[in-house]
């Protein structure tokens, strides 16, 4: 993976997003055009991990993130650790330890918000 292409698209900065792509294994998962592009970089894997694992997490968490949580992709040393939080310094909701990524090192933070029966991934500067 392309470490200076995948900080440059987290970092760029958005005004909102063009358009939302449907997840094709977890119909309630729609994401971005910059996670899109960040996926479409090598990272279609975490899109599967939310997909699969944590827009069902979020629904039985549905009372505690109120419509909007964060998921932090804490990447060192070629792994990765994946929580579900409602908000910065409050209890982790749900957890998911990845063993490889070739992700670059750093936190990453996603914005995971509800909408009308699905849920809604996007980077920081598209909220």
């Amino acid at each position: 993976m392309d470490t200076d292409e995948f900080k440059d698209i987290y970092n760029e900065s958005r005004n909102g997003t063009d358009g939302w792509t449907r997840h094709p294994l977890c119909r309630r998962l729609v994401y971005s055009d910059g996670v899109r592009e960040l996926a479409e970089l090598g990272c279609y894997w975490l899109l599967d991990v939310i997909g699969t694992e944590f827009v069902k997490a979020a629904a039985e968490h549905q009372q505690d993130l109120e419509g909007l949580g964060f998921i932090y992709v804490d990447v060192s040393e070629s792994s990765a650790v994946i929580t579900l939080k409602r908000d910065h310094g409050e209890p982790i909701l749900y957890r998911r330890d990845v063993s490889y990524t070739d992700m670059p090192e750093g936190l990453w933070i996603f914005y995971f918000a509800q909408g009308d029966g699905y849920w809604m991934l996007h980077l920081p500067s598209e909220y």
